[in-house]
């Protein structure tokens, strides 16, 4: 890999977990807003899982900021889902902020391949190096957690 796409490989990822990170940050303000007001609690629709979601996002941020493939397209698997989970609710808005934010989320999922394909070229990684188990299962305990209190709880969860 040439220096300047390994230069745009490494500027996708930190767009990518910047992007989740920024997401982390927003979520947890309108969160504390919403639990201050009562009135944006119910404009917003945010309850206290809220601070789940920003957990799970600060996590997959960490894991794209250390070039991890899992965790790339665990994010971009989680925000595809959170915008079904929106869409089936019925709440349409941010058409333009999803778009943007699934686009980077996808670029920086395919720059972490891209970034792991070169690093087994120069011998850095060993591609038969196991991978480890509990990365693997941490991240689908808390997406399925998500996804579990999502559909089950959602009409009861602690809304403020």
């Amino acid at each position: 890999m040439r220096q300047e796409e390994l230069k745009k490989v490494e500027k996708n990822i930190k767009t990518a977990w910047g992007a989740a990170l920024f997401s982390m940050v927003i979520t947890i303000i309108l969160t504390v807003m919403s639990m201050l007001n009562e009135n944006v609690a119910q404009k917003l629709g945010l309850s206290t899982y809220n601070f789940f979601d920003a957990f799970i996002l600060g996590f997959l941020a960490l894991g794209v900021y250390r070039k991890k493939r899992f965790a790339s397209v665990a994010l971009f698997v989680y925000f595809l889902l959170s915008v079904f989970i929106n869409i089936v609710d019925g709440q349409l808005s941010g058409g333009i902020g999803r778009i943007i934010f699934g686009i980077l989320y996808f670029k920086g999922m395919i720059a972490c391949f891209k970034y792991y394909k070169h690093q087994v070229e120069i011998g850095e990684i060993d591609p038969d190096q196991p991978k480890g188990l509990k990365t693997y299962l941490g991240y689908g305990v808390l997406g399925f957690f998500k996804f579990c209190i999502n559909y089950s709880n959602r009409d009861r969860f602690l809304y403020y």
